[in-house]
C-alpha cells in the first residue's frame, strides 16, 4: 500500500510538467494527455524498481 501512496504523490508533483513537456512536442492537447497517462502507467509498473535518488523527474523524462 505504501507505494501507491507514494505513487500517488509522484503523479500529483509531476503530472503538470509532464504534460507541458509531452504537449510541447506533440502539440495536441487530446495527444498529449492521453500519451502522459501511458507515461504514469508505465511508470507504476517500473516504480518497485526505481531507486529513491532523488531524481524522479529525469526517471520520468526517460520514460516520457
Amino acid at each position: 500500500m505504501k507505494i501507491k501512496q507514494d505513487f500517488e504523490n509522484v503523479v500529483l508533483e509531476n503530472m503538470p510538467w509532464v504534460l507541458r513537456y509531452v504537449r510541447s512536442k506533440v502539440r495536441n492537447t487530446d495527444v498529449a494527455e492521453d500519451l502522459t497517462q501511458e507515461i504514469f502507467l508505465k511508470a507504476f509498473r517500473a516504480y518497485d524498481s526505481y531507486c529513491d535518488d532523488g531524481k524522479i523527474r529525469p526517471w520520468l523524462m526517460r520514460i516520457a
